[in-house]
């Protein structure tokens, strides 16, 4: 269960190769996701991602007392794959930071987190993982017990890192990814003082103001599972690490969760180096003070799979060989199949009533095109378009080819509307070259 946040967490559910669950929709590793924001005692499903935008924490707490503390800029999917050949679940940590509090012989004490270039193995500690989003570096700091660190790749070893201690996973080179290379070295360091600053500011929660307290009823569940943390991490203390058992038990009791994590941080502090010998995704603390709001989601029309009900409004103009010039608006039918971030294909079937300068009547043309549609950078898509086109006069039914954009507006919230349009098409006929230049709308839902 989700039991504290803070800023605004937002959390992906329903995946999907097609569009489930309630709007607004986002594309993430290519499956479809319904997107809302999450609130203290949300309960989190196998296959929900849960993302902290700069500035924004989230901690999730589970009945026998592990916990996560997702720190911000993090992208965090929850997948406890129980049908892995091992049975042991995994987790996946995209990019971001994240603290994870494990009680030995509970029901995750064997469970592997997964990222772009590390395997990690844990048997019951309190660590953390930190991976860099561009080239998904590893690096993994043990602040109470032991763990098992394995590069991914075929010939890799795992290495194990004790308290105090942080490894270093580098990306692997193609070459070693397909085992013609060794596997990139783990280094294995003290944390620094830095690190452990960065660690402990980014997985401790500021108290919700009154106004955003959650339901009673869920207050007192998130109470009852407080203190189950907060007694397991202290049985587990004792059974594991007497020197901060004796600590502690010179102390008056810890108030909360926060002040017993901050607790296991501070023993470490005095004999950590000032700061790494070089920086890395631990003690980037870039996205700790820095609120923004989140990405958008991506809107409709850039999620993956078919879609039936999607049209284009635009303004049509027309140029024939000097013969015929007409303006009009034109309505299309435009369904679209999605293959992915980058690639789809879409059938144009449009209709219009063509009004011809200087009051020369108005016909009728219709069009068929196909428009395969490639991402060029960010909301902006290239529209090659090429099909046939009937007009009632000044030339039957000729082919017709051209070029259009697309620039989507990436789930902002502009109702209907999806994207802006625009294009310029050609058709060759018995009456001259005709030169067609239109702009508009697309919408759909």
């Amino acid at each position: 269960m989700i039991t504290a946040i803070e800023g605004e967490v937002k959390l992906l559910t329903h995946p999907s190769k097609k569009l489930e669950g309630p709007p607004p929709h986002a594309l993430f590793e290519g499956l479809n996701y319904s997107v809302r924001n999450a609130r203290p005692g949300d309960l989190l499903e196998k296959g929900n991602v849960l993302r902290t935008p700069p500035g924004s924490k989230a901690r999730i707490l589970y009945p026998n007392g592990d916990q996560i503390h997702v720190a911000p800029g993090t992208a965090f999917r929850i997948d406890w794959d129980k049908d892995a050949a091992d049975g042991q679940p995994v987790l996946r940590l995209r990019h971001g930071k994240s603290r994870f509090v494990i009680q030995k012989g509970g029901p995750r004490s064997k469970f592997r987190i997964h990222t772009k270039t590390a395997v990690m193995g844990v048997r019951g500690t309190d660590f953390v993982v930190a991976v860099q989003p561009q080239t998904g570096a590893t690096e993994v700091a043990s602040l109470r017990g032991e763990i098992d660190v394995r590069p991914v790749a075929p010939k890799a070893e795992p290495v194990q890192i004790a308290r105090g201690q942080t490894a270093s996973v580098p990306a692997a080179p193609p070459e070693a990814a397909a085992g013609e290379a060794p596997p990139p070295a783990v280094e294995v360091r003290p944390t620094s003082q830095l690190e452990l600053e960065v660690i402990q500011k980014a997985s401790t929660i500021k108290a919700a103001p009154p106004a955003e307290a959650p339901p009673p009823e869920v207050a007192r569940e998130i109470a009852t599972l407080e203190k189950a943390a907060v007694d397991a991490t202290l049985r587990d203390i004792e059974a594991r690490d007497p020197e901060l058992h004796a600590k502690l038990e010179g102390e008056p009791p810890p108030e909360s969760l926060d002040a017993l994590n901050t607790s296991t941080v501070e023993a470490l502090l005095p004999d950590a180096p000032e700061a790494p010998e070089v920086a890395g995704p631990m003690s980037d603390s870039s996205l700790d003070e820095a609120p923004s709001a989140a990405a958008p989601a991506a809107g409709p029309d850039e999620a993956n799979g078919f879609r039936f009900a999607r049209f284009r409004f635009e303004g049509l103009h027309v140029e024939q060989g000097g013969e015929l010039e007409a303006d009009s608006p034109i309505l299309s039918w435009a369904p679209r199949y999605r293959f992915g971030r980058f690639l789809s294909l879409s059938l144009r079937l449009g209709f219009t009533l063509l009004k011809q300068t200087g009051d020369r009547g108005v016909f009728p043309m219709v069009e068929a095109m196909l428009v395969p549609g490639l991402r060029l950078w960010g909301p902006l898509e290239l529209e090659p378009h090429a099909g046939i086109q009937t007009w009632t006069v000044n030339g039957g039914t000729n082919p017709g080819f051209g070029l259009g954009l697309a620039w989507n507006f990436s789930g902002r919230s502009l109702g209907v509307l999806e994207r802006w349009v625009a294009g310029v098409t050609v058709v060759p006929g018995s009456h001259g070259e005709t030169a067609e230049f239109r702009a508009g709308v697309g919408f759909g839902w």
